[in-house]
């Protein structure tokens, strides 16, 4: 891993404000749609489908960024316009999502079901706000075998996420737009033996995230490229 480090070191050097501007589109670009959701009604129809755009919008810069990470890492190059050049694997990205979110709906569904069973009466009476005070009520006293179950699942949703970590990489790499199935399972098979490998990269983001925010702003540039050398480096193992 050391060569990953070193090489991090080596572009952040030579492309640090390249990779700011990458984040610095997705960030700006979120904070003004946003803005201008807000002068939507809340539960409005409108409103809805406004905050899918910008989700859509979002999806395809991030599928942009990853795209002129990479570009940056095979070729010393930067083409900002590749940010936005990525929106044909929208959909195959979007399904790659929905087939993840499948998995850790399984993966929580016991622990939902034993936590509803025993609490059915308190969830199933009164308004939409006593349920949510309700649910609330639930999480802050958890049974030993509420919590015990709870944290095998969040373990077991955490495996699947490192192994299908990589799809949209592998879905901008490829270039092909309808190749969500076969992004699932390259990834799966990429990250197989090589999980644990990927927890020192989860802390190091983790750790910027807790950051104060005018620290994290400086180390924004390492948190798009850190996973893009590890993409790299592990498919050269």
């Amino acid at each position: 891993m050391a060569v990953i480090y070193n090489k991090t070191l080596e572009i952040l050097k030579k492309h640090y404000f390249n990779l700011l501007f990458c984040v610095l589109i997705s960030q700006i670009s979120a904070f003004l749609l946003l803005n201008i959701g807000q002068g939507f009604s809340q539960n409005n129809i409108r409103s809805v489908v406004f905050y899918i755009v910008v989700f859509l919008l979002q999806a395809g810069i991030s599928l942009g960024i990853i795209k002129c990470c990479l570009q940056i890492i095979d070729k010393d190059s930067f083409e900002p316009s590749q940010i936005y050049k990525q929106f044909d694997f929208l959909l195959s990205y979007l399904f790659s999502i929905a087939i993840i979110a499948v998995f850790g709906a399984l993966v929580f569904f016991p622990t939902i079901m034993l936590i509803y069973n025993k609490n059915i009466l308190n969830l199933s009476l009164g308004s939409l706000q006593n349920t949510i005070d309700s649910i609330e009520k639930i999480a802050t006293s958890l049974s030993v075998i509420d919590t015990l179950f709870l944290s095998v699942s969040s373990l077991m949703f955490l495996y699947i996420s490192l192994r299908f970590f990589f799809v949209p990489y592998f879905i901008v790499d490829r270039a092909s737009p309808a190749n969500n199935v076969e992004a699932l399972s390259l990834s799966y098979q990429l990250t197989k033996g090589k999980t644990l490998q990927l927890v020192p990269m989860f802390l190091i983001l983790i750790v910027l995230g807790y950051l104060p925010n005018i620290v994290t702003f400086f180390f924004l540039p390492l948190t798009i490229l850190l996973p893009c050398l590890y993409f790299r480096n592990l498919n050269k193992l």
